[in-house]
């Protein structure tokens, strides 16, 4: 990897939850959407927390608290505060990403890149692009494409 490589920036949309912080390249993301009317969908793994109408079409909402290992019944869909979604793209695949914190955009480089993380996979199927070191904050980067095709349930 050349020096360019290694300091050339890229915006990452970061959500903080339960303590730590989950990154998703803006390239993925298409629109947030504030306070999503959401329908409960049955017979789904319990990070689905249903469906919403976006732009016409139908658009699956997955928690990222229950996503990335939290405990059932932490779905911020259930508590009954202010919520948004990010509307994620990855090539066929769309999901929204269900959150109650405000995300925020960060920009990382290579050189924040810690060792480890890429690869790995949580407990619900959230896979990894790699840890950065932003400041004093430790961003878990998501691997977008790949944890939208394995959420796939039907094709």
């Amino acid at each position: 990897m050349d020096e360019e490589e290694l300091t050339m920036k890229r915006d990452i949309l970061v959500f903080e939850i339960r303590g730590l912080c989950y990154g998703v390249e803006l390239s993925f993301v298409a629109e947030i959407i504030r306070n999503p009317r959401i329908s409960p969908m049955p017979w789904l793994p319990e990070y689905f927390v249903g469906v919403c109408s976006w732009k016409g079409g139908i658009l699956p909402v997955v928690s990222l608290g229950l996503l990335t290992g939290g405990a059932e019944g932490e779905s911020e869909a259930e508590t009954g505060q202010n919520y948004a979604a990010a509307v994620l793209k990855s090539g066929e695949y769309e999901c929204g990403l269900l959150t109650q914190q405000n995300p925020y955009i960060l920009q990382i480089s290579e050189e924040n890149r810690l060792e480890g993380g890429e690869g790995d996979e949580m407990e619900n199927g959230c896979y990894l692009a790699g840890r950065y070191q932003v400041d004093k904050e430790v961003v878990l980067l998501i691997d977008m494409e790949e944890t939208l095709r394995r959420m796939v349930v039907c094709e």
